[in-house]
């Protein structure tokens, strides 16, 4: 736009007899602003006009007109006149304050005064006006002005878009992105309300449910009632973690889940992660195994969000894998001082279609009532939330039938590093990110 203004402002320039040589500076970023500008002869005024530019000038689709130092318009071009209601030639030689009055009126002249006393382009400035229509527009405004050959300014260009519907849209589109946050903090507060009264009456039934099947205050009598005890127990936990986890992706996306980073033990963590899971694996017949490697650092994460990312991917990892398979965790240093934790598994594997629709929150692989598999479709998405969170990345790779891997690669800066031993004392450790938020 600053580039099709000055283009503008010169070919005005050249239109009542002044050749104005405006010089461009580029910024680094790509953006393009008017650096200076000087004047080859003085402009002769609009009966100089070379024969064919005119018809140029009222081809423009935005205000084009020149002024001389006593503010008489001498160039105007069609689009100009017509917005004041006349023909060029009913406003050539007149001033500006015969066609407009009031604010607009003293912002034009404000910005007219501006470049005068300056000798320099102001703009492109956004100013509101009405036009004769009675309809309120918002232009996009620069001045040049031209000097004679003592330095004093001759002339006055004046370019300026119509901007309104550009201006329209940018608005509906911020209207757009401060509904959507508030709709997300609604969002946000009403799961954090309603995951409270859920829990609560949530935790009271599988409190009393692991009463009953403990017959902690004596014998039930039949022991179907037991078994029903423990499946009210079971199925109330199933509920509590759905709510737990829809709870954490509502704060991951509204950028509300705070990280509690701390020193932790890795290789422990992951030992702790596959016992938590061992038991579902024998029920299906899979077998689990736990490979890390002997130089595995201590990291600064938070113990509760890192155990989460890889009790999800070992659960699913057992989840689709067939009897007699096998699903191997794997923790190593990487060439580059980055930790990579990965989960292998010999499963029924992905397609690229289903592992973009398994990162998908609510979605997924195995729709229908009639899905083998139960979930809610949250789990990767809120494992790739909290690995971002911790500055890292999930890689997921995967094979129809050829089982998949996930790998949570977390950054050097993760790693804790050892520091000498001093004298007199034990080794100190210092984590090179000690805490989030």
């Amino acid at each position: 736009m600053t580039v099709l203004i000055a283009i503008i402002a010169s070919l005005a320039a050249v239109v009542i007899g002044a050749f104005l040589v405006v010089v461009y500076r580029v910024s680094r970023t790509g953006g393009v602003s008017i650096a200076g500008y000087r004047i080859s002869r003085a402009a002769s005024g609009p009966e100089a006009l070379p024969a064919g530019l005119q018809l140029v000038i009222d081809a423009i689709p935005a205000v084009v007109s020149c002024k001389d130092r006593d503010g008489r318009i001498v160039l105007i071009n069609a689009y100009t006149a017509a917005l004041f209601g006349a023909s060029p030639a009913e406003i050539l030689g007149r001033r500006i304050d015969e066609f407009q009055h009031g604010e607009v009126l003293a912002g034009a002249v404000a910005l007219d005064r501006k470049a005068i006393d300056s000798r320099a382009t102001v703009g492109p400035v956004e100013q509101v006006d009405t036009s004769v229509d009675g309809k309120s527009r918002t232009w996009l405004v620069t001045k040049v002005p031209q000097l004679d050959a003592a330095g004093a300014v001759d002339r006055l260009v004046t370019v300026a878009f119509d901007v309104t519907d550009r201006k329209r849209v940018e608005e509906s589109l911020i209207r757009s992105a401060n509904d959507a946050e508030a709709a997300s903090r609604a969002k946000a507060t009403f799961l954090a309300t309603m995951s409270h009264e859920l829990r609560t009456p949530l935790n009271a039934i599988i409190g009393f449910s692991d009463m009953i099947n403990a017959a902690i205050h004596g014998p039930v009598g039949s022991p179907k009632y037991q078994e029903y005890a423990r499946d009210v127990a079971e199925s109330g936990r199933f509920l509590l973690s759905i709510i737990n986890d829809i709870l954490d992706l509502s704060k991951i996306e509204a950028g509300q889940m705070i990280l509690n980073a701390q020193p932790t033990d890795l290789a422990e963590l992951l030992q702790r992660c596959s016992r938590l899971i061992e038991g579902r694996a024998r029920q299906g017949s899979v077998e689990l195994m736990v490979n890390t490697a002997e130089n595995l650092p201590a990291i600064s994460a938070d113990p509760r969000s890192l155990t989460q990312i890889i009790v999800n991917l070992l659960s699913n990892a057992v989840k689709f894998t067939n009897a007699g398979g096998e699903v191997r965790l794997d923790a190593r240093l990487a060439e580059d001082g980055a930790v990579e934790i990965a989960v292998v598994d010999t499963g029924i594997g992905m397609s690229e279609e289903d592992i973009a629709t398994a990162l998908r929150p609510f979605e997924q692989i195995d729709r229908g009532l009639d899905r083998q598999h139960e979930g809610t479709g949250l789990g990767l998405p809120i494992v790739k939330g909290l690995v971002e969170l911790h500055g890292g990345t999930l890689d997921i790779r995967s094979e129809p039938g050829e089982g998949t891997t996930v790998t949570v690669r977390l950054p050097r800066d993760r790693v804790i590093v050892e520091e000498p031993a001093s004298s007199g004392g034990a080794p100190l450790r210092a984590a090179a990110k000690a805490s989030d938020g």
